[in-house]
């Protein structure tokens, strides 16, 4: 929290945090370097001042002028979330919903890389992602931490389950490359070793968590970024 009490919002889950160093570490960036969090809060430091200074005040003229438009809330509803307002209870255009998800399926990798780029508006404004979002919640991983899929697939189409399921198991495979980096924080096991300690964990497909984690080696360094096994498979 700012000291004049005002809130900074984390880039990644895009909700304002009463403490967000705290908040980074134990939840949104548990799995970096405290450099790296570090980078992240002055960012938000930094939008968090600008949003201050510029946010909170409007023109007459430009109220004037959105009066005048054919569409006065729409306009005004526009132009308070350029400003980093958020409006609540704002009712969904009418639109065909699983044209929606395609959509935003379409936007792929890039879609998981935008939270560090955009402004402070954006992190605000939770319901744009919305249909997104909520198939996202949708899903979870079964006992043996396959992808699952959307609970009622019947109105979803079949490109959209597949790019979703593509992009669970990429983060998924993060996951567990994190976690095994984290258990052999030390030094670099052998083959046989990590084969052998990948196994016991009950994932299925390691070979590509053998190859990154012995290609790409390099040392946690801290013991407490363990994670439970059985948690990465639940996710």
């Amino acid at each position: 929290m700012a000291p004049n009490g005002d809130y900074h919002v984390c880039p990644f889950c895009r909700k304002p945090q009463y403490c967000l160093p705290v908040h980074l570490r134990r939840y949104c960036m548990k799995m970096d370097t405290e450099a790296a969090r570090s980078v992240v809060i002055d960012e938000a430091k930094i939008k968090t001042a600008e949003f201050l200074r510029t946010g909170r005040f409007f023109d007459y003229n430009q109220l004037a002028s959105i009066i005048e438009c054919p569409d006065t809330l729409k306009s005004f509803i526009d132009e308070l979330k350029r400003r980093s307002l958020v409006v609540r209870g704002e009712p969904c255009p009418q639109s065909n919903e699983a044209g929606d998800l395609v959509d935003q399926a379409d936007l792929g990798d890039q879609e998981e890389t935008s939270d560090e780029s955009c402004d402070f508006q954006e992190y605000y404004q939770d319901d744009t992602d919305q249909n997104y979002s909520t198939a996202v919640k949708k899903t979870s991983a079964g006992p043996s931490g396959h992808y699952a899929g959307l609970e009622d697939p019947v109105n979803v189409p079949k490109d959209f389950q597949k790019r979703l399921g593509s992009r669970w198991r990429k983060k998924q495979f993060n996951l567990r490359v994190e976690h095994t980096r984290a258990h052999f924080s030390r030094r670099l096991p052998t083959n046989d070793h990590l084969k052998s300690w990948l196994k016991r964990q009950g994932w299925k497909r390691t070979d590509d968590i053998l190859e990154e984690v012995l290609t790409n080696w390099a040392p946690s360094g801290s013991e407490d970024r363990l994670q439970d096994s059985k948690e990465i498979q639940d996710h």
